[in-house]
């Protein structure tokens, strides 16, 4: 026992030095013995997976930090385990959103579900790895393979209680919104198997699917058969809050709850009025369809967000400094808090956007990840001045960041022109801009839907064109939009599809625009994957050259989303 002591002793040391002088090799061998006596130590797979992290292999990094989040989650106890269970799970949290890695034999079901209903975690980044473990192995994997009446049936029953009750199933259910074709089907059964069947129904598994509903606004086709009067059945099928039921239930009591404060919060967000007159048609569609409804975020590391604008200018000193930050279009503020937490204290943010229904909405989460820090207004980016002069700094503010919202109005440039108007000096701007290239799959959606001839202020016309794709596997968008998370919801489904007013653009237009307004490009904000390939073709230092990305772009389109996302200054 003594000499086991003396050589684990010797093997963390050799392990610590290997790991300050950067021998991952070494390290990786001395932590290889520690792991065969130690093997339930919870910080030493933190450390495998930090060690396959630094060497570029993400699913070796990513099954070492889910056995890291089990250990500890399963034994609190142990030295440091909330600690390493938090950071595990923001580095899970980090790879699920950024890479495409089967999770299959990498997390456990459990590991999964417990990731999903964290509140620090974005529960969409987690539920696009989940999905297909949840609907390829048991209890839920044979279900999936039937068709849906008759799965849902048998979910029913007696023998489908483990499948009603499994956690994976119910985490994603009350989190996520749920891309899947078979998956919206199986759900939509079992709702209609509910309703025919009123009598006898699991609450639980219920509860979760009226989550799920709730999630996407409906946007699955309406009920074949009677809504009985019961709350939760009628749950089901419309949102509690648009009619006021009693409340005996408890989710239905949460949901009219949280309705009930965003109509109170109205009240108490800063509206500068005084819209330009284009902005009308767009903050009536955002009125009406608030977007998107979201429950949780990634919540960053106080003050890590400003690595990105050191990336962006190295020369701005962007650590040390108070920043005032405008966030320009935050609809429901999802964006906006991951900024005001990212940035940390020493940063105001001033988030704003033309709908009062949106704010509402942002307020009540700013409330709940208590980010004091942010400020929220309604007001129009074509009407900035007006702002109160607590919330629009007389320099300018620091960092403008307009992602979704530019592309939206009546003349995209006059909003970026209106934006720098505000910039302080040697301050930056990011932008997201809907890609043209990216966006074939929706054009042809848009003509199609106006030959149609559906209203986009219609929900019942959205969910119409839903079941035309979705029904369809042979139709032509149906690939493209098939597993695309906006598609499946009624908030989402119009702004991607139905929008009463967007523009694509592409980097010729872009570049032309950047040298009009005196502006100077700064760099990609694109996923990591992009960013990686472009350094292995051209030297990191033109990381900010606009025409090679040009260029990248024609050689790579496949890399490329919707949406470029990047960085200006004056």
């Amino acid at each position: 026992m003594m000499r086991q002591a003396i050589n684990d002793t010797v093997l963390r040391n050799q392990l610590a030095q290997a790991l300050r002088a950067g021998q991952l090799a070494q390290a990786d061998q001395a932590l290889k013995q520690l792991l065969m006596r130690h093997g339930q130590d919870p910080a030493l797979h933190h450390t495998a997976a930090e060690i396959a992290w630094r060497q570029g292999n993400r699913t070796g990094a990513l099954k070492a930090f889910g056995q890291a989040f089990r250990l500890a989650s399963d034994h609190p106890s142990l030295p440091q385990a909330p600690a390493i269970a938090d950071s595990a799970a923001r580095y899970i949290g980090h790879l699920l959103g950024n890479y495409t890695i089967n999770c299959r034999d990498l997390l456990s079901r459990q590991t999964l579900a417990d990731l999903l209903t964290r509140s620090d975690l974005d529960p969409q980044a987690i539920a696009g790895a989940a999905i297909p473990v949840w609907i390829e192995t048991a209890p839920w994997g044979d279900y999936f393979t039937q068709a849906p009446e008759t799965a849902a049936t048998a979910l029913m029953q007696d023998e489908g209680k483990a499948a009603r009750h499994d956690p994976l199933a119910l985490a994603l259910l009350n989190h996520a919104v749920l891309a899947d074709p078979a998956v919206e089907q199986l759900l939509l059964a079992c709702r209609d198997h509910i309703l025919a069947h009123p009598d006898d129904y699991d609450p639980v598994f219920t509860r979760a699917l009226a989550r799920q509903f709730w999630l996407t606004d409906y946007a699955g086709r309406a009920a074949t058969v009677p809504i009985p009067d019961d709350d939760l059945l009628r749950a089901l099928v419309e949102n509690p809050a648009d009619w006021q039921g009693t409340g005996d239930d408890p989710l239905c009591a949460e949901l009219i709850a949280q309705h009930e404060q965003e109509l109170a919060l109205i009240a108490e967000i800063t509206d500068v009025g005084n819209d330009a007159d284009e902005t009308a048609i767009t903050r009536a569609q955002y009125e009406q369809h608030p977007y998107p409804r979201w429950v949780g975020l990634t919540v960053p590391q106080p003050g890590s967000r400003r690595a990105l604008l050191h990336r962006a200018m190295p020369e701005g000193n962007w650590q040390s400094r108070d920043l005032a930050v405008l966030i320009a279009g935050c609809g429901t503020g999802r964006h906006a808090l991951m900024a005001a937490l990212g940035y940390g204290s020493k940063a105001q943010v001033t988030a704003i956007d033309i709908s009062q229904r949106s704010l509402a909405y942002a307020e009540r989460q700013r409330r709940r990840f208590a980010a004091g820090n942010l400020n929220l207004a309604r007001a129009d980016i074509l009407r900035l001045n007006r702002l109160p002069p607590a919330l629009k700094p007389a320099r300018g503010y620091d960092v403008i960041e307009c992602v979704g919202a530019l592309h939206h109005m009546a003349d995209t440039w006059a909003g970026l022109a209106a934006l720098v108007d505000h910039l302080a000096e040697g301050g930056l701007i990011q932008l997201g801009l809907y890609r043209r290239a990216g966006r074939t799959h929706v054009a042809t959606a848009r003509s199609d839907i106006a030959e149609r001839g559906l209203d986009p202020a219609n929900d019942d016309d959205i969910r119409r064109y839903r079941r035309i794709i979705l029904d369809d596997p042979q139709h032509p968008l149906h690939g493209a939009l098939a597993h695309n998370r906006d598609f499946y919801s009624l908030p989402g489904c119009r702004d991607l599809l139905f929008h009463n007013r967007e523009r694509d653009t592409d980097l010729t237009e872009i570049a032309a625009e950047l040298d009009r307004l005196g502006l100077k490009f700064r760099g990609m904000q694109m996923p990591n994957v992009v960013l990686e390939a472009f350094v292995a073709q051209h030297d990191p230092s033109k990381l900010d050259d606009l025409s090679l990305w040009q260029q990248f772009e024609a050689e790579r389109p496949d890399l490329f989303d919707a949406m470029y996302r990047f960085w200006v200054s004056r």
